[in-house]
Parts: C-alpha cells; structure tokens; sequence
C-alpha cells in the first residue's frame, strides 16, 4: 500500500495514481475537514467521490466480522 502526505502534493500523486484506474467511487473517511482538499482535488479530475461517516465504517466493518476497518 503507498502512502500519500495530505498535503497538495501528496494529494496530487494520489490523484494522479487514481485517474487512470478511472474508479466508479472512490470513499474518503470524513476527518474533521482534513479531506475537503483531496475531495476537491477527485472532483476536478472527475472521479466521482464521497466523504463517509467514520461511524459507519466502523458498524460495518464491525457487521462483516472484521477488527479494523482498513484489514
């Protein structure tokens, strides 16, 4: 998995990464505003996106039997 600084150019070459992918969804865990600049960054590129409730990526996880949400 790489790693990408939330920074705009961390954001850029995660942007970059993605575009050729061209992904139906790409879901960003709601932060506290710190995915507002990659939300912005997605919708300029023209990669549909979604900010989600961190609350319910937990109760899934949780519902699918999984410990931590990024496993």
């Amino acid at each position: 998995m790489d790693r990408h600084a939330n920074d705009s150019s961390g954001i850029a070459a995660l942007v970059a990464r993605l575009a050729p992918l061209a992904p139906s969804l790409v879901l960003v865990e709601a932060t506290g505003s710190l995915e507002l600049a990659l939300l912005a960054a997605l919708q300029v590129a023209g990669i549909p996106n979604a900010a989600i409730d961190t609350r319910h990526v937990r109760d899934f996880t949780r519902a699918i039997g999984r410990l931590a949400k990024t496993s």
